[in-house]
Order: structure tokens, then C-alpha cells, then sequence
């Protein structure tokens, strides 16, 4: 085609628009808008043949048809076509059992080194999975966004004991990602019912881990703040926990469901459709935050009600020792 001058897209544009139709502007009729579809006549396209009469517009202005520039035929096709750094690509995914990474990878290299692939074919691998050393650095940007987090709670509520009522929540959150991957594990008995909900930890899942972290903190940074507030007007503590968890009760649960259903489409979606899975990232979020949800109403009241009498405890020693140095200091 292109060597006449057809572009290839000037031929798709037109069978396209031959069978599926085109939409046009709204035709306007006394203020009312009427939708417009124009598309060849129900005669004109019935059979494949009826392909070689469209006409299809050359570089130079003439009109060539179809059939003498191509010949139509019914095959079969991929979907889509999916494309890395403008070449097309297919994209071939591999289960592996655990503890046996190293002898499947192997076996993979040794089969791709016997393949004799067509001119400008080549294989390349997509990483999904991570092995120790991976693991031992996406611990460590854990714990630092854990310190981070920590950090800046403290600077907001001016103390450093009273954030830990709330990084304390944290590991809460840790429950509910670590069972959900369980339930959903290969092998598992929701598995064997539900086969489309098997996924494995990989690199999304840590990305879902490191976002978890500073999503679960905000119910408790919530509750703590309203429990702060009542005390400084003069309420008692457990009187302002009590009343912060009843008033605060409904905004986390909202928060929490709207985050928990918006993941849902990236635990049912098919991973061939996005290129990759997004399932171990949207269980670790989903079981995450329905774990922290429900602990953090229950355990943030126990933990804050700890480090406030922690606190003051730690206050009166401190007043205690610098009282009788100051006595002793007179003294002298």
C-alpha cells in the first residue's frame, strides 16, 4: 500500500467507517440535538467481497479501491497489540513454584539459548518477582518511611512519645496484608473455589506496602488530634477517647471503604489486558486497611491511654531528679 501511496491507517479508517460507522456532528432540528452516525449501506458491505469496492484516497489525490491494492480475508488476530519502546511485544508469564526460582531460571536461559529466533526477534525479561537481596532493601524503605512518618507526627503534635500511639498501628495494618496474601496463596483453599485470586508477593506488593504505610497512619493522626482538642477545652481523658471514637467512628469507617473499593478493580482485572498484575498491590492495601480500620478504633484508645501515662510518669522523675539536685545544689 505504501508503495502507491496508501497509508495503511487511510485503509483501516475506511473499513472502519464502512462497518462500525462514524460519528458526526449533532444535526441541530428546531433546538433539538440529533446524534448523527453515517456508515455504508447495509448492501454495499454484507459480504467480505464488498471490501474490494471501497475506495481509499491516495497521496497524490486519485481514488484506488481496496481490492487492488489488497486482498481482504477473515484471520485470526490478537485483541490488541501491546508495544515496548515502539516495537511490538508479547509478553509470556511463568508461575514458579517456591524454592525453585533458581533451577527454573536456568532451565530458561538454556531454552532460550536453543531457540533460533526469526531476524530482529530477541528476549528480554520483565522482572515481577525479587529475590533476598531485593526483599532486604524494600525492609529497609520500609523502615525508613516508618522513621519519616514518625518524625513528622512528632513535629505536628509537638512530642515524641505521643506519635507512637499512632505509628503503633502500623504493625495492625501488617495482619491484615500478611493473612489476605495467605488466603490467596497458591494452594490455598479460597484458591481452589476462586482460581482468578491467586497472586504472589512481588514488587507491587512492596509498592502497596510502602503506600499502606502512610495511608493507615491517618485514621489514627484523626482520632488522636479530636482527643487532643476535647482535653485541651478541660474533658477528661477517657472521657474525650471515648467521645473522639464515637464522632470519629463514621469519617474512618468512609474513608476506610472508599479506599478498600477502589481497589477492588485491580484484584479482578486481568493482568494480560494492563501488561502486569496489580493484584498483590490491591490485596495488600485491601487487607491492610481492613485490618488497621477495625484495630485502630479499638487499640489507638489503648495505646494513647499507655504513652499519656507513660509520659506523665516519665515527667514526675524527671521533676523528682532535678527537684532534689536543685535541693542538694542549695545545700551545699
Amino acid at each position: 500500500a505504501s508503495s502507491i501511496g496508501v497509508n495503511p491507517d487511510s485503509i483501516a479508517g475506511v473499513v472502519s467507517s464502512a462497518l462500525r460507522g462514524r460519528t458526526l456532528p449533532r444535526f441541530n432540528s428546531n433546538g433539538r440535538q440529533i446524534p448523527v452516525r453515517m456508515r455504508f449501506r447495509e448492501e454495499d458491505r454484507a459480504e467480505l467481497d464488498d471490501l474490494n469496492n471501497f475506495l481509499v484516497r491516495t497521496d497524490d489525490g486519485r481514488y484506488s479501491s481496496i481490492g487492488s491494492i489488497t486482498r481482504p480475508a477473515m484471520l485470526k488476530s490478537e485483541t490488541y497489540i501491546r508495544r515496548s519502546n515502539k516495537k511490538v511485544s508479547y509478553t509470556i508469564g511463568m508461575k514458579l513454584k517456591t524454592g525453585e526460582e533458581k533451577q527454573a531460571r536456568r532451565a530458561i536461559d538454556n531454552a532460550r539459548r536453543n531457540i533460533d529466533l526469526p531476524e530482529g526477534v530477541s528476549f528480554s525479561e520483565i522482572k515481577v518477582t525479587f529475590d533476598d537481596d531485593e526483599v532486604d532493601t524494600g525492609l529497609i524503605v520500609i523502615g525508613l518511611s516508618i522513621v519519616f512518618i514518625y518524625m513528622l507526627i512528632a513535629f505536628l503534635f509537638e512530642s515524641m512519645l505521643m506519635p507512637l500511639s499512632i505509628v503503633l498501628t502500623i504493625p495492625l495494618a501488617a495482619i491484615g496484608a500478611v493473612w489476605v496474601h495467605y488466603f490467596t496463596s497458591p494452594g490455598s483453599f479460597i484458591v481452589r473455589i476462586w482460581p482468578t485470586a491467586e497472586t504472589n508477593m512481588d514488587q507491587m506488593g512492596m509498592v502497596g506496602a510502602i503506600l499502606l504505610l502512610g495511608i493507615v497512619v491517618n485514621n489514627g493522626i484523626v482520632l488522636v488530634d479530636y482527643v487532643n482538642r476535647l482535653r485541651d477545652t478541660g474533658m477528661e481523658r477517657a472521657e474525650a477517647l471515648l467521645l473522639a471514637t464515637k464522632h470519629r467512628f463514621r469519617p474512618i469507617v468512609m474513608t476506610a471503604l472508599t479506599t478498600i473499593f477502589g481497589m477492588i478493580p485491580l484484584t479482578i482485572a486481568d493482568s494480560s489486558e494492563m501488561g502486569m498484575s496489580f493484584k498483590s498491590f490491591g490485596y495488600m492495601i485491601i487487607g491492610g486497611m481492613t485490618s488497621a480500620t477495625f484495630f485502630t478504633l479499638l487499640a489507638v484508645p489503648v495505646f494513647y491511654t499507655l504513652i499519656d501515662d507513660a509520659q506523665k510518669a516519665l515527667r514526675n522523675i524527671l521533676a523528682t531528679v532535678f527537684d532534689r539536685s536543685t535541693k542538694a545544689s542549695v545545700a551545699k
